[in-house]
């Protein structure tokens, strides 16, 4: 049999022809350039943009008229397009706009109701989004934030393998890289465009559970930030400008309690409920390792900006240690070295219990946050014996994200804040 193969689009859609039309040659199959001679047709399609796309549509139609004349017996679709060009994209109306390493976006072509965009914009990635995304990095870039290194860093982790078959050890690579490095950056723009990066990325490990949004850490999720993570470095490439007509899509607004939401209390609530809840399963009390760092509590706050009623504000109340203890503790669990382990531990408490109490009170009465945890050094021993590397990584990026929480809060006090605004 004679195979006519037609490859369309990028060079690794020729590198992949290549070693099709090999395997081909090897099985016994005869190649011919003449669509005339041809029996079999092979179309390596692309929809790597609209116009990609639409000449893979059209090679495809008129290689299925010579199918019909009976010339051509067989004619096969393979790529991009063939993978993503489903029936049921047909169906919902959609056009593919834009397809690489297998993350798809789409253009909505027609006018249907509100709730079908709703769950479209949770389900399918969209092209006009991207393009705010895409904004976004540029602006990081032109604020002389270092993009390519940050972004080419970040899939260097989430590709490890030793890190990536570790649900913890990834959501932590992942969490830290993504802490702000310039938050407290005299540069407003700089800060504002790393918190933006920061936020499109998160989202892509987010999912709605009730009526916020929650990280996610599994296969879907590390299959599409590593996608996203390719997208944004191949866009970091300054010649790759947005075209005028696509920036009508372009919002690339800094909203306050959005950022707040995504970047630091969608964080800490994963951090709390996932990575630092570990019980004693020894104990018939199961108490949980975590609430010895790291408590949530609530506490009413005081009546101001003309405030009608007092409101219940939810904090996590932790010890007072630095970032600097967690990596010596850390690199003495490398060296088994529990008694120095001990010595730090049982030496990061600067108040008494009595007067933790004291103030616990009076801050009670004045309507302020409680203040730090009293650390019991009774037990240390079996504390020492529980914790491990991946568990203080954990805490060190919760006490990390916490600090940066209070202070993006002083930044952005909260009376700037609009009753409006949404979680993202």
């Amino acid at each position: 049999m004679k195979v006519l193969f037609i490859s369309l689009g990028c060079d690794k859609n020729l590198v992949d022809s290549e070693m099709m039309l090999g395997m081909l040659v090897q099985k016994g199959y005869a190649i011919t350039d003449d669509e005339t001679e041809a029996e079999a047709v092979v179309v390596n399609t692309c929809c790597f943009i609209n116009d990609a796309k639409q000449e893979s549509i059209n090679t495809l139609l008129e290689m299925a008229e010579l199918r019909k004349s009976g010339t051509v017996k067989a004619l096969i679709a393979a790529g991009c397009l063939a993978q993503r060009y489903q029936e049921e994209i047909q169906k919902e109306m959609l056009d593919i706009q834009l397809s690489i390493n297998h993350y798809v976006f789409f253009d909505i072509t027609d006018n249907k109701e509100e709730k079908f965009y709703d769950k479209l914009e949770n389900d399918k990635p969209q092209w006009k989004n991207f393009i705010d995304s895409i904004s976004i990095l540029k602006n990081a870039m032109e604020k002389r934030f270092k993009a390519h290194h940050f972004l080419y860093e970040l899939l260097r982790k989430i590709t490890d393998p030793k890190i990536y078959k570790d649900e913890v050890k990834y959501s932590n690579a992942v969490l830290y890289h993504l802490s702000p490095s310039y938050l407290n950056s005299s540069d407003k723009g700089l800060r504002e465009a790393e918190l933006l990066l920061i936020a499109i990325l998160l989202k892509q490990v987010s999912e709605k559970e009730g009526k916020q949004y929650e990280l996610k850490f599994d296969c879907k999720q590390k299959k599409k930030l590593e996608n996203y993570v390719r997208l944004l470095l191949l866009f970091s490439d300054s010649n790759l400008k947005i075209k005028d007509e696509d920036k009508e899509f372009v919002k690339n607004t800094f909203d306050i309690k959005k950022i707040r939401s995504c970047v630091f209390n969608r964080v800490l609530r994963y951090l709390y409920t996932n990575n630092l809840d570990i019980k004693d399963e020894k104990e018939n009390k199961k108490k949980k390792l975590k609430d010895i760092f790291v408590r949530e509590e609530e506490y009413v706050s005081d009546l101001k900006d003309n405030k009608k009623k007092r409101m219940k504000i939810k904090v996590y109340r932790t010890l007072p240690i630095r970032s600097s203890m967690f990596y010596r503790i850390k690199n003495k669990i490398r060296k088994q070295d529990n008694k120095y382990i001990y010595h730090i531990i049982t030496n990061i408490q600067n108040r008494t219990q009595d007067e933790i109490k004291q103030i616990e009170e009076l801050h009670k009465k004045e309507y302020k946050a409680p203040p730090s945890l009293y650390f019991d050094t009774e037990g240390v021993d079996e504390i020492v014996n529980k914790i491990d590397k991946d568990y203080i990584d954990s805490l060190l990026i919760f006490y990390q994200f916490n600090q940066q929480s209070i202070q993006y809060k002083k930044i952005y006090p909260s009376e700037k804040i609009s009753k409006k605004q949404k979680e993202c």
